[in-house]
């Protein structure tokens, strides 16, 4: 074989492993890279919202007291904004969730705060109404002594909150779970990345001192021969 032959051949053997190199880079960045944007997009996005769902749960589960105790006209349509406010809130929240991607133990717990809060919207609409006081917070008339509200607040409405906020908090717990497993799992997987970049170097890196101590040999024997 001619020696511009056999450089030719080396060349490209070179080329191609700097390319095979350049390939194992790529696809481990582009794979952290898309890692890092589901992370970001889903998991970390749906930990937030289920955070602050369960905050504004808690509010709104704790101000109920409030609005069950008060008298005063002022004090009564004051807790009741702030309950149709934590409920808007609990909502939007609850939007944005269900906007990310869920797996099917997401999507379980979700089905389940669905159906209690629904129990519970309803019983607190129920106080609402008891206490003469309009979905939109208006006063419908005088408010009546908390014993009247006493039954319906203790047995009924006290009882579906705790149930309703036990699977909001379980949910964030999960997410929580979630989040933590997709940052393990990204470093997981950078660290594979990089040690699989590091030994496909070595590998071509030995590859292309054997060729090129081939190419010498095989340039230099013809030579050495032809001098002597």
């Amino acid at each position: 074989m001619k020696i511009s032959a056999k450089l030719t051949i080396g060349f490209l053997i070179v080329i191609a492993l700097m390319l095979c190199v350049a390939g194992t880079g790529f696809y481990a960045l582009s794979t952290i890279e898309n890692e890092t944007n589901n992370l970001r997009t889903n998991v970390l996005n749906a930990e937030r919202h289920a955070r602050e769902l369960n905050e504004a749960s808690v509010r709104h589960g704790t101000l109920l007291y409030a609005f069950a105790y008060a008298l005063e006209p002022d004090l009564v349509k004051y807790f009741a904004k702030n309950l149709i406010e934590f409920d808007k809130r609990v909502s939007e929240h609850r939007k944005a969730i269900d906007a990310t991607q869920n797996n099917a133990e997401e999507l379980a717990i979700l089905k389940d705060m669905a159906d209690k809060r629904a129990v519970y919207n309803s019983l607190v609409a129920d106080l609402f109404k008891r206490n003469n006081v309009s979905p939109t917070g208006e006063l419908m008339g005088p408010q009546p002594q908390f014993s009247e509200l006493r039954d319906l607040l203790i047995q009924k409405v006290i009882p579906a909150r705790d149930a309703y906020l036990a699977s909001s908090h379980a949910f964030q717990v999960l997410e929580v779970k979630l989040a933590r497993e997709g940052f393990e799992e990204l470093a997981e997987n950078s660290r594979f990345a990089r040690m699989t970049a590091m030994v496909i170097s070595a590998i071509a890196t030995l590859i292309g001192m054997l060729i090129a101590w081939r190419l010498t040999a095989g340039i230099t024997r013809p030579l050495n021969e032809a001098v002597h």
